[in-house]
């Protein structure tokens, strides 16, 4: 059984939508203020849109939350239009009964809310029944408790594009679908498939909200709060040519 619950996912705080503002290129002038945080971009794999599987980031001892320990590491690979396939595990550390899954926060200025779609869910590789598209936070009770979860989804609504930027520049709102569910844990979200030029993380201390780095072509956030794991990339479509 699962349940809708009527709410949607907004930015929280003021300094939040400040750097929303930002990352969105209101003007000539934010971009020169991202660039002074330090405009940093490389090259990703190849841009097929697809989120990797999660054992392709592992590594060899990492302590990853969701793959190595409790918590969520949220995979995302970004489409030629925008849109972000997503692959997201989690483990509980202890087992769950009810998941409650929610779409990102929409970005500040955005014509539409964002929602998941194709959404496929597993508990211990138990398929668990559920809607394929979710609007708002939806609540599911699943069969029996569970201890790793996985979601395989897509994310439509949650881009933006930047124009005074150049063609194909996007600003993107990532969030685990998960994260009421593992609000107490620790998440990492990784975005590949693109050229990235930063991730903010919008809950952390304003000098600590740049916090990008590459591992193995992809980028990736430190571990967060998932309670405060809200992040903002900024992307160059795969596929655009300036």
């Amino acid at each position: 059984m699962f349940v809708a619950v009527s709410s949607r996912s907004r930015w929280p705080s003021p300094r939040l939508a400040g750097a929303v503002a930002l990352l969105l290129f209101s003007g000539a002038g934010g971009y020169a203020v991202l660039r002074s945080l330090g405009d940093v971009a490389i090259r990703g794999p190849a841009a097929d849109g697809t989120a990797r599987p999660a054992a392709d980031h592992s590594g060899s001892g990492a302590r990853v939350p969701g793959l190595t320990r409790p918590g969520i590491f949220v995979s995302v690979g970004v489409t030629d239009a925008g849109g972000l396939e997503v692959s997201e595990t989690a483990r509980t550390g202890k087992s769950v009964v009810e998941l409650s899954i929610t779409p990102p926060p929409a970005l500040e200025g955005a014509t539409r809310l964002p929602r998941l779609e194709d959404v496929r869910v597993t508990a211990d590789g138990r398929p668990v029944e559920m809607p394929d598209t979710v609007e708002v936070t939806t609540v599911v009770n699943l069969v029996q408790p569970a201890t790793l979860i996985e979601l395989r989804y897509r994310v439509v609504g949650a881009s933006a594009r930047g124009k005074p930027a150049g063609p194909g520049r996007a600003t993107l709102s990532l969030r685990p679908a998960l994260a009421t569910t593992l609000g107490d844990s620790r998440t990492m979200i990784e975005v590949h498939g693109t050229k990235v030029h930063t991730l903010a993380c919008v809950d952390l201390p304003p000098k600590r909200q740049r916090c990008g780095v590459n591992r193995n072509g992809g980028w990736r956030t430190p571990r967060l709060d998932t309670g405060s794991s809200a992040v903002v990339a900024l992307v160059d479509l795969p596929g655009t040519r300036a």
